[in-house]
Parts: C-alpha cells; structure tokens; sequence
C-alpha cells in the first residue's frame, strides 16, 4: 500500500506541541529536538485507505524514532514521531493527545558523563503507566489486555465495567471508538450516503445487535456534543 508522508502543521501540530509541554518537559528542558509529521496511506489511485490490521488485529497508529548519534551530526532531529494521518482526521482530540503522549513515551533523556542523550523506551508494557494514568484504555491493544485495564485502574483509581450505564453510555463509547468509526466511514463514506441497517455480530457468544440508521443519528448527535465540549475545553 503506497505511503505518503506529510508534515505536521497548523492546530495539529499545536496540539502535538502542548501534550510535549504538558507531559514531556524533560525533553525541552534538555533541548532536544522533537518533529511530528503524518504519514498517509492510500491505494493505488491515491486515494486514502486504512491500513489493514496485522495478525493480531492491530493497526500501527504512531512510531518514534531516535536517531544516532551519526544521524543528529548530519542534520536529524533527535526524535521523529511519524502518526497515521487515516486515524487521526476522524480521530476526537482527546485520542490524537493520547497517541502523541504514548509515541513521546518513547522518547528518553539518558543521563552520561558526557551530559544528556536522547533514547529509545521500550514499552513498559502494552502501552505506558502514565499514558494509562492520564487517558484510560484509549487503544484496541489497551481494551484488550486484562493486565492492562487492571493497571488503569490501579493508576488512577477507575474500575471498568463490561455493561454500559445506559444507552446513551453505550453509543457514547461507539462514538469515540477509532475502529467503528473507521468502519462507518467505510460503509457511508459521504452523507449522501446511507444504509438502512448493519447487523453486528460476536462469534464467541453468538450474540448480535442491529443498528439501525436511527442509530447512526443518535451517534453523530452524541459525536458532535463531545467535539463540541472538547472545544469548549479547549
């Protein structure tokens, strides 16, 4: 699938710049260069299409890098953080803060003799503390992970539940979940667009509900109060 890689500018990347600020100080304070760009996925005709998932059903959203010390000489910063532009045009500001603060997690300041350096962090697990601390179970791999939701809620003292309070709850989760909406973008890419109903199944218990487009409205309406208080917010 071809790529295209972009840079990352405008309120993108003044999101990127304040979750640095907020959550990453260390790395401004050790003057090290931090660059965000995008990277596109599209097909054949240059048309944007989400990647397909990996084995596990996992879709790269982010990856950082740290350069050598050989590269920094010839001119790299000291760390490129690369995002999945297909997630994040429809992903809610609170997840694009989410990937950024988990691709920084991987940026270190590793203290020497000869002063600071930049380094590689590995996951502390299947994501980070202070990611899990900061913004909940945002992720597929995070949702997935017992171990994991049981981190979260040690961290920041949440307990999950597996049934939503009400349906408002349940379609409000649907809302902010990057995998349906990827999926209904897919399915009604255009508001002209419409399906009458899709019926959605789970194969380990057999059980399926059928939302219909009543319900597509309802998660728009829902959808567009949470952008509006994130705006708010902001």
């Amino acid at each position: 699938m071809p790529k295209r890689y972009v840079e990352m500018k405008g309120e993108d990347l003044e999101l990127a710049e304040q979750v640095l600020r907020d959550h990453h100080p260390e790395l401004l304070q050790g003057d090290f260069h931090v660059v965000f760009q995008f990277v596109v996925n599209e097909d054949a005709k240059g048309l944007m299409k989400y990647p397909k998932p990996d084995k596990h059903g996992n879709v790269v959203l982010g990856k950082a890098k740290c350069y050598s010390a050989a590269d920094r000489a010839a001119g790299c910063p000291d760390f490129l953080v690369t995002l999945l532009f297909n997630f994040w045009e429809d992903a809610l500001d609170e997840q694009k803060r989410a990937l950024v603060d988990h691709e920084l997690c991987h940026c270190g300041v590793e203290e020497t003799e000869q002063g600071d350096k930049p380094m590689s962090v590995p996951h502390e697990f299947e994501g980070f503390v202070d990611e899990l601390k900061r913004h909940g179970p945002w992720a597929h791999q995070l949702r997935k992970a017992e171990k994991q939701l049981v981190l979260w809620r040690d961290a920041a003292g949440n307990v999950p539940t597996d049934e939503p309070d009400s349906d408002d709850d349940a379609v409000s989760r649907l809302a902010t979940d990057p995998g349906f909406l990827k999926a209904a973008h897919d399915l009604c890419p255009s508001g002209r667009d419409g399906i009458d109903s899709v019926t959605i199944s789970t194969p380990h218990n057999g059980k399926f509900v059928t939302p219909t487009s009543d319900t597509g409205r309802n998660i728009q309406k829902i959808r567009d109060k949470l952008l509006a208080a994130g705006a708010e917010e902001a």
